[in-house]
């Protein structure tokens, strides 16, 4: 007499136990995969401007270190020239090649070739090239096969000083990217972090030989 009820009793047990075991519908997978692809997405985007950024920096202190790199190549003529004049008085300039009103080239190679051999000039202000490339040694270069996008030239002009009136000023500038080299006077305005753009100004006098 208790068979039916007992077969009844396990028959909804069933049923309740099948009702708990029930899986995901369409829609709350749906919406898991949607909740997922945002996650991703937004990490994505954070890594990429990460990247981003961090590449940045990364060319703007290389484009800091050429401006420096572009002063001192110009400072170790300046001296070597000093050099020659105490050596032998009368026979050179301090400042010897530097071409005032000039826009020009100059890198590690060809200072050092200068320095060995005096009579060629270390600076070429005919140059319409004024990107760097990479040598074999991956030092920065104009002329280089292995082209970068850093691009430097340095500009020569009169500075009028009652106090040392054999004095010159020399403008170092770097851009990197899609950025030309600016026209005109370079200053904050046309030069900045904001443009891949950096310089540095620096007056050269003769009180090396005082």
């Amino acid at each position: 007499m208790n068979e039916p009820s007992q077969e009844l009793a396990y028959i909804h047990k069933q049923k309740e136990s099948q009702l708990f075991l029930k899986g995901f519908s369409i829609l709350e997978v749906v919406l898991s995969l949607f909740v997922l692809s945002v996650g991703l997405v937004t990490v994505l985007s954070l890594t990429n401007s990460s990247i981003s950024e961090t590449v940045d920096s990364r060319d703007s202190l290389i484009a800091s270190a050429l401006v420096q790199e572009g002063v001192e190549l110009v400072r170790n003529v300046r001296d070597n020239n000093a050099a020659q004049a105490y050596n032998a008085p009368g026979t050179h300039d301090i400042f010897e090649h530097f071409s005032p009103s000039s826009i020009c080239i100059v890198d590690f190679s060809t200072v050092d070739n200068y320095i060995y051999n005096p009579g060629t000039s270390p600076f070429d202000c005919v140059a319409s090239n004024k990107r760097l490339g990479l040598n074999a040694d991956d030092r920065f270069v104009h002329g280089a096969a292995n082209l970068t996008d850093f691009r430097r030239e340095i500009r020569f002009s009169s500075f009028d000083d009652a106090l040392d009136p054999q004095s010159i000023d020399v403008v170092s500038v770097v851009t990197w990217g899609n950025t030309a080299l600016p026209s005109g006077v370079v200053n904050a305005a046309n030069c900045s972090l904001k443009t891949n753009c950096v310089f540095d100004t620096t007056t050269f006098t003769s009180w090396i030989l005082r």
